[in-house]
């Protein structure tokens, strides 16, 4: 006789006391999630990443107080556009980052939506990256990690509203 129905079951590997546990030990990072309507339908800028040449968000560090308005400087920095940055998240996803020393740190990124109002031809990153407009499948199909690609296949349900001017976002006019 099997013992296959005595046994215990797995444990999930990212159950929600590890999710609980590496969110309170995560960094904080924001990211910015840059997007615009066209006749095609929504389109999300992404750029490349600085090491390897992947394709990823504007993200980064905020400065002290910064808050959300560091999604909007990220997307400036990296991917030279400019826009309305929505005060809510859409999401957040983690990731895993070496820093000096090769030591190990888990990033949390909570992604801004902007909705891009220009586009520039020169920006400080302009010649360490490249940028790219996606649709959000072909967005999540391009990235790497899996949380974030999931995200992005979600955009269009949430960026876009009844009128299919991104009105539901509650933007706010803040740019810096």
């Amino acid at each position: 006789m099997s013992n296959e129905n005595t046994a215990a079951p797995l444990r999930d590997p990212v159950g929600a006391a590890d999710r609980a546990r590496r969110a309170k030990d995560a960094l904080q990072q924001y990211g910015a999630l840059p997007y615009r309507l066209t006749d095609a339908g929504l389109e999300v800028l992404l750029v490349t990443s600085l090491g390897r040449g992947r394709w990823i968000i504007p993200k980064g560090w905020p400065n002290e107080g910064e808050g959300f308005a560091a999604a909007a400087r990220e997307a400036f920095e990296e991917a030279g556009v400019e826009g309305r940055a929505a005060p809510e998240p859409i999401g957040a996803y983690e990731y895993s980052k070496f820093r000096s020393g090769r030591a190990r740190v888990v990033c949390r990124v909570d992604v801004h939506p902007i909705l891009v109002t220009s586009e520039l031809e020169h920006w400080p990153e302009a010649e360490v990256r490249r940028r790219r407009w996606f649709t959000a499948e072909a967005a999540a199909a391009a990235v790497k990690e899996k949380p974030l690609a999931s995200l992005l296949r979600a955009a269009p349900a949430v960026l876009t509203g009844p009128d299919q001017t991104g009105a539901r976002l509650g933007a706010a006019d803040d740019t810096s």
